[in-house]
């Protein structure tokens, strides 16, 4: 039976335009390399994906200095120097069962090297159809800035 983060995964890949091939780099056993490479005619990226139980309720998620899952000083270094690099490099960190499954997506160093409270996590968390939507706007369109709230809301449509 996968795994919590695996499930998550591919409840996202599930909802993902065909446009966008993707593929896991678990098996390059490469300390520190992002979860998933994902590539499409107009760019590429690669996303670390973090799963938790439940969304925390009182503390902060931290995934730098908090309890695990939290990400590897490998992973911070692999992140940090790709996106100072110019490649786009996301984390996305998920919460919950099945159903339940909802995620946020980090854009940034900024973001995802500081805690993070439970009311600003309730307020960017997305369904994974709605994070995979993010994914295709940002692969198939070439949007590799933060895309809005109103894009990640809007149609499901992808040009």
């Amino acid at each position: 039976m996968a795994n919590p983060e695996s499930r998550f995964r591919q409840a996202i890949h599930r909802h993902l335009s065909s446009r966008v091939h993707h593929e896991s780099s678990k098996a390059i056993m490469s300390n520190g390399t992002p979860d998933d490479y994902y590539e499409s005619l107009s760019g590429l990226a690669r996303i670390e994906y973090k799963h938790y139980p439940k969304c925390p309720v009182r503390a902060n998620m931290d995934l730098v200095k908090g309890n695990s899952p939290k990400l590897s000083a490998l992973q911070q270094a692999w992140l940090w120097r790709a996106y100072h690099n110019g490649q786009p490099v996301y984390v996305v960190v998920g919460f919950g069962t099945e159903r339940a499954m909802r995620g946020v997506i980090l854009y940034s160093p900024e973001e995802w090297l500081r805690p993070w409270s439970p009311a600003e996590l309730k307020e960017r968390m997305r369904t994974p159809a709605e994070l995979a939507k993010v994914i295709d706007q940002v692969l198939v369109r070439g949007l590799y800035e933060q895309i809005s709230e109103n894009d990640v809301r809007g149609s499901t449509d992808v040009p």
